[in-house]
């Protein structure tokens, strides 16, 4: 089913999330503009995850053959205490019927690229939004920094967690990222080095690994592309400087020498693999980690212009929840127009979309606190609970039967009734059944 009526849609930013927007909504018959501050696509970015609720919604635009060619296959969670040499357990890393696809930003952003352009998308570069204005007919204007304008029905930010239409919507109100005291360095190494040293080997092995420590965790896995790269984090590395530029401290370059004092209380195989990527690895970026500022509305200038992607809900990475928010965020959006009899009533169409959205990405906004909390504990009782319970249930809770788990996004985390409504959720099927409520109601 397509939509009814054809609306001309500003989104700005072009990464995942955008794009995927983009591909939704023209392949439905919308006239979609993408407005890029960039030069062009990004080479730099980390692993990341597509759930299994955002491969449906990725599967809906067709890109399900590309998706899989930059993807790995990863069907466990291999954990690591800190000091081991060895890990203590091999987990179930998704529920038994769903799929995953692992990648990487660069990759997905390519071919959700592909995806919108092949709809029939407009993507045009350089173009830094300098302001928004609404015009007496309705439709909203976008002014961009090299004077020309574009106006449409509606403008989607998808610009990211430093977002300039955040800015625009909501004047007078400090829109900037929240810093956090976090730091992650990514590290990158060809995988026949890892497999070839016999101590770094175990890090090589194609599974998700987890490893934790006292305010310090890393995660990683090999890649579509012949390496293997690991994230090595620090809970408590500390705020930037005050007078830092944020586009400064985002994405620097890392210290060999850091890294390697950081995690020298770690077993020998990481340690190993710190010394493969200080011999010939490529090189470490650096990321200070900030979330979006919380926000009481994703809707500003009159209901004509919406917030999805890291623009609205930029969480911490540690629920490898954020794109795929994103990408469910494109795809609601493509089903609430799709109910939308009549222009006036686009204003409530978008904010019955946001009324699904934005708890759901709240609730995994506050989830990636609570495991980062829980992947950092120092030594003692609470970190021994917490390797029993991985053990005995991992990160899904274990359950025999999963068509007999009933869905509830209010359940404890780890729970099976929680995993189920974070992986097996459909973002299509959940936004007709709200708009059919009610329109029956």
């Amino acid at each position: 089913m397509s939509s009814q009526l054809s609306f001309s849609i500003l989104i700005v930013g072009a990464g995942p999330s955008g794009n995927t927007a983009a591909a939704a909504l023209a392949s439905d018959g919308h006239q979609v503009t993408v407005l890029e501050r960039g030069s062009r696509l990004q080479t730099r970015g980390g692993n990341l995850i597509v759930q299994p609720s955002a491969v449906k919604c990725l599967n809906l635009i067709g890109i399900t053959e590309s998706l899989d060619k930059v993807s790995v296959e990863t069907v466990s969670d291999i954990l690591w205490r800190y000091k081991d040499d060895e890990p203590f357990t091999v987990t179930e890393a998704i529920p038994s019927g769903t799929v995953r696809k692992p990648t990487d930003r660069p990759s997905l952003q390519r071919i959700t690229y592909e995806a919108a352009i092949a709809a029939g998308a407009t993507h045009l570069f350089n173009k830094n939004v300098a302001k928004i204005v609404e015009e007496k007919s309705g439709k909203l204007r976008v002014v961009v920094e090299d004077g020309s304008d574009y106006e449409a029905d509606f403008v989607v930010g998808a610009d990211g967690i430093k977002s300039r239409i955040r800015e625009l919507m909501f004047p007078g109100q400090n829109m900037n990222a929240v810093m956090t005291t976090e730091c992650i360095f990514q590290t990158e190494v060809d995988i026949t080095r890892v497999q070839n040293d016999p101590v770094a080997a175990p890090l090589g092995v194609c599974s998700h690994h987890l490893m934790f420590g006292p305010g310090l965790y890393c995660v990683g896995r090999p890649t579509a592309h012949g390496t293997v790269r690991i994230l090595l984090c620090s809970l408590h590395y500390g705020l930037p400087s005050a007078d830092a530029d944020l586009g400064g401290t985002w994405n620097s370059d890392g210290n060999p020498e850091e890294i390697r004092e950081m995690f020298k209380g770690f077993g020998a195989p990481l340690r190993a693999y710190i010394e493969c990527v200080i011999r010939g690895g490529y090189p470490i970026d650096k990321w200070h980690i900030a979330t979006a500022p919380k926000m009481e509305t994703w809707i500003g200038f009159g209901g004509r212009c919406i917030l999805l992607g890291d623009a609205a809900h930029a969480m911490l990475p540690h629920t490898a929840q954020g794109v795929s928010q994103g990408i469910e965020d494109g795809l609601a959006l493509r089903t609430a127009l799709r109910w939308c009899a009549s222009r006036d009533k686009l204003a409530a169409t978008l904010k019955k979309w946001e009324a699904l959205r934005k708890p759901r990405a709240e609730k995994m906004f506050d989830v990636g606190y609570e495991n980062i909390v829980l992947f950092t504990l120092p030594d003692g009782p609470e970190q021994e609970a917490r390797d029993q319970r991985l053990l005995a249930t991992g990160f899904t809770g274990h359950p025999t039967d999963w068509d007999s788990v009933k869905m509830d996004a209010n359940a404890p985390t780890r729970t099976p009734e929680f995993t189920k409504w974070a992986m097996f959720y459909d973002v299509v099927e959940e936004t007709n059944k709200l708009f059919a409520m009610d329109r029956s109601s």
